[in-house]
């Protein structure tokens, strides 16, 4: 299986024409699996068994690690 992520950051909110940043090469992968590449906007996870599976995706900007989202796989 391959995921995708999409990571647009918009520094400046309150102007409503202001283009968002596309940061999905920055999205980092963890989880309960190995995930190939760990980095960016599309990775190939390996679980070592079925059941319940995690995938943490997070964005580092500036060093603050922001956008961690906690994915449930069955």
């Amino acid at each position: 299986w391959v995921f995708g992520a999409e990571a647009l950051f918009n520094p400046t909110p309150e102007d409503d024409d202001a283009e968002p940043e596309d940061l999905s090469d920055k999205v980092k992968w963890e989880g309960s699996g190995t995930f190939r590449p760990a980095k960016g906007k599309q990775s190939h996870p390996t679980f070592s068994g079925e059941g319940d599976n995690t995938i943490v995706l997070s964005v580092e900007i500036d060093g603050i690690m922001y956008g961690k989202v906690n994915v449930k796989n069955i």
